[in-house]
């Protein structure tokens, strides 16, 4: 291809618009023969360059609506440009896009060639209010289509309601229409199904995906059912908590995943905590009161999280039995590499001495933690009398990438040389183990952090870290001289100095250089 064909290609994309109603129609003529024009390699190259992947509604979402919108303006050319970009056009699908998820499925189940080309989703009800116009056009055919899966239409039929139904039933039929998106996109890699607190009894978690995946073989064979998600590598989703579920929902959640997902190497938990007012309070009452079961993990439940290579965990600080369950599922997480845990009301000890395990296989540590009461910074929490945090931090030999974020607001009246306690990021620097490269510390003052960083420039002189390449350090009060930036440049380490601002979100300073994956999407 030369450097005129690419540059002519170039212009073509820039000057595209084909729904200005300014424009002539000798104009649009003469764009769409300019686009015709063109050869394969370069409509090949300009498509590819569309090409998204979903991500939520934030700064990169108008970037992801710009190139849809160039990829359907593409497909309107000519039978050429789209057959190159209707494939590229359906790899993505992101749901906060209004009024789309009832074509986007009737298309995929239609046009079987479209459905296979999905790769990734981003599933949120934030857009989805379905009108009852919609609802009537698209309810037999998508009822019609379940059914032939083997869903039985009683398990859906009373979602179909009024416009102005209990929004309940507004709840369920949208899980009902996401997990029929994911039967009819069989080749998907990565998903994202946020915003799903509702789903708190075990019994519904993918209950249409399951309903779908249990059949009789032989019939399945006959019918060519659903054959799972195969080819599912990265998942990341809710899962509702209160005071009435138990480790067994957990359980639930991941032997049924287990079932169509057998092959996910990525999984993303967050659990949201669901309010009295979806279960009653006195139920719930009662239901806190009774002893809870140990959790028990199947032998094939065991093989898929033993096939796990990262695992984002988010624990809620008002269901006590997360630290619990997150132990039980990394005991069995033989082949994580990485790992980000929110570690809820756990301080930083505690929720080490859970990770201790993967010590053999641990290459990225993302530690977020809250300050406990009484503690003034994270690093307190390093201090617990019931566990020595320092050898487990020491014994991760093939860790690469350790970052600690804190979330809510700390105390911090007076520097550590003012109180009695000893400062533990001086000891946290000295178990640091030789493979890291790459170091995130975050704390409230300056003050906090000083110590230990001077700690950190000592290894450095001294040749005890010897892969280091990043330091990244987040903190309330901005040193105005940044005293150690020039040296550790002076030993090719990169320095940065971030402001943490006090906010419910986890700061995400520095986390794209670190190479973290924030929205679920293809990695």
């Amino acid at each position: 291809m030369s450097i005129r064909e690419a540059e002519m290609g170039s212009l073509a994309l820039e000057n595209l618009s084909l729904e200005t109603s300014a424009e002539t129609a000798e104009t649009v003529e003469m764009k769409t023969l300019a686009l015709n024009g063109l050869p394969l390699e370069i409509r090949q190259a300009i498509v590819k360059m569309l090409c998204t992947h979903c991500v939520p509604a934030t700064t990169h979402f108008a970037g992801y609506k710009a190139s849809k919108k160039t990829l359907s303006n593409l497909c309107l050319v000519s039978k050429d440009w789209n057959k190159i970009a209707m494939p590229v056009l359906y790899e993505a699908f992101n749901s906060t896009e209004k009024n789309t998820i009832f074509g986007f499925l009737q298309t995929i189940i239609e046009r079987p060639g479209l459905g296979a080309c999905v790769k990734t989703a981003y599933l949120t009800p934030s857009a989805n209010l379905y009108g009852q116009a919609q609802v009537n056009r698209y309810k037999q055919y998508i009822s019609d289509r379940a059914a032939a899966l083997g869903i039985d239409p009683a398990e859906h039929d009373r979602f179909w309601g009024s416009y102005h139904a209990d929004s309940i039933w507004e709840n369920e039929l949208r899980l009902f229409l996401e997990e029929m998106l994911l039967l009819h996109a069989p080749n998907i890699v990565s998903v994202t199904l946020k915003d799903r607190p509702e789903v708190v009894d075990a019994q519904f978690a993918f209950r249409f995906l399951t309903m779908a995946a249990v059949q009789n073989p032989q019939q399945q064979q006959q019918k060519q059912l659903w054959g799972g998600l195969k080819n599912l590598r990265n998942l990341a989703m809710d899962i509702g908590v209160s005071l009435i579920t138990d480790e067994r929902s957990h359980v639930a959640y991941l032997c049924r995943l287990a079932c169509f997902a057998p092959n996910l190497r990525v999984l993303k938990v967050h659990e949201i905590f669901v309010p009295y007012c979806f279960h009653g309070h006195r139920l719930a009452g009662h239901a806190a009161s009774l002893p809870r079961p140990s959790m028990v993990v199947p032998p094939r439940l065991a093989a898929f999280l033993a096939n796990l290579t990262s695992l984002k965990f988010a624990s809620h600080v008002r269901f006590r039995e997360s630290a619990k369950i997150f132990r039980q599922i990394v005991a069995h997480c033989t082949g994580l590499v990485e790992v980000q845990y929110g570690a809820g009301s756990l301080d930083a000890a505690s929720a080490l001495h859970i990770l201790y395990p993967l010590r053999p296989t641990l290459k990225r540590l993302r530690l977020t933690l809250q300050v406990a009461p009484g503690d003034r910074t994270i690093w307190d929490g390093l201090n617990s009398l019931h566990v020595s945090p320092f050898y487990i931090v020491a014994s991760f030999t093939s860790l690469e990438v350790l970052r600690f974020d804190f979330t809510g607001r700390c105390l911090n009246e007076l520097p550590p040389s003012h109180t009695q306690r000893p400062d533990m990021t001086v000891a946290l620097m000295k178990a640091l183990p030789p493979s890291l490269r790459v170091l995130f510390l975050t704390g409230c003052e300056w003050a906090y952090l000083v110590e230990g960083i001077s700690q950190l420039r000592k290894l450095v002189e001294e040749r005890k870290l010897p892969n280091l390449q990043k330091v990244h350090v987040a903190c309330t009060s901005l040193v105005r001289d940044k005293p150690f930036i020039k040296t550790f440049a002076k030993h090719d380490v990169d320095m940065k100095i971030f402001e943490h601002r006090f906010s419910a979100r986890e700061e995400n300073a520095g986390l794209e250089e670190e190479g973290w994956d924030q929205y679920g999407s293809l990695v």
